[in-house]
């Protein structure tokens, strides 16, 4: 803490100290050359309150933080930030409790979340499990506590993804199987199936192409169970616009399409030679 001070006074005979700063923070406790040393509370100008060592007039050894946002932090601190054992008792009801390091979570520790279920034990930016009250679990590279980097989502519905993750959701390339035996390997955003992908659905039909917010989207091809294969725009999971499709028996239709039927200006190939237009 590196605060100029406005009024020191001294605290009976108990060697404790009240020191108003500039802004608007005080502490009361021991102190050293104007700065707090020893055991003291402070309540910050922005609303942040502290009670425990300090060292050099930032937080040390022991105490507990209360911050403005309604989280509390009880535990070790150096240079002001957790660090070591401590536990985080968010505002959701959420709790942390392990090892930290600069302020975040680092090492050994068991999350609790707000609805008692007990989520992780574990090194927790490293490769560990995590069992949540839904009965989902995660195996693989956990960061700051949510599935990160890779990793396997067994859901309690049976759905299955194995791949990248970001911030707890599925992000990047991955491989999702759902419980009704669909199969999707493409990329993900922030949880939803959105880029380039293919997914083989369990009636058979297979579209590979571009997607948005779960859906096919932009230019794709469906190859559905009976031979016919389009091959244009789609969208929102339909044919829309110009397209092709080649039909089982050799005959094709270019041209446009509106809810997945040829609609508009196009030209329809015969199998024997013969065309329309």
């Amino acid at each position: 803490m590196s605060l100029s001070y406005y009024s020191k006074e001294k605290l009976g005979n108990s060697g404790n100290v009240k020191i108003i700063f500039f802004n608007g923070t005080v502490y009361e406790g021991k102190e050293i050359n104007n700065l707090p040393n020893g055991i003291g509370n402070i309540n910050y100008s922005n609303g942040d309150k502290y009670s425990g060592g300090w060292k050099n007039g930032f937080p040390f050894g022991k105490g507990q933080m209360d911050f403005n946002n309604g989280d509390i932090y009880i535990g070790n601190f150096i240079s002001g930030f957790p660090d070591g054992e401590g536990e985080m008792r968010y505002k959701t009801g959420t709790r942390y409790t392990g090892q930290w390091s600069n302020g975040k979570p680092k090492g050994n520790g068991n999350i609790i979340d707000s609805r008692g279920g007990n989520h992780i034990k574990h090194d927790i930016n490293s490769f560990g499990r995590i069992e949540y009250p839904n009965n989902n679990i995660y195996e693989g590279t956990i960061i700051n506590g949510v599935p990160g980097d890779v990793g396997k989502m067994f859901y309690a519905n049976t759905d299955f993804y194995d791949g990248h993750w970001s911030n707890g959701l599925p992000d990047g390339y991955g491989h999702l199987i759902t419980a009704s035996g669909d199969r999707y390997g493409g990329n993900f955003t922030k949880g939803i199936i959105d880029g380039f992908g293919r997914m083989i659905y369990n009636h058979g039909t297979i579209y590979e192409g571009y997607w948005t917010n779960n859906l096919p989207n932009g230019v794709g091809e469906f190859t559905y169970i009976n031979g016919d294969v389009y091959s244009g725009n789609v969208f929102q999971g339909i044919a829309q616009g110009k397209g092709k499709i080649t039909y089982g028996n050799g005959d094709f239709y270019e041209g446009n399409f509106e809810d997945n039927l040829p609609n508009g200006y196009g030209r329809v190939d015969y199998f024997n030679g013969r065309y329309y237009e």
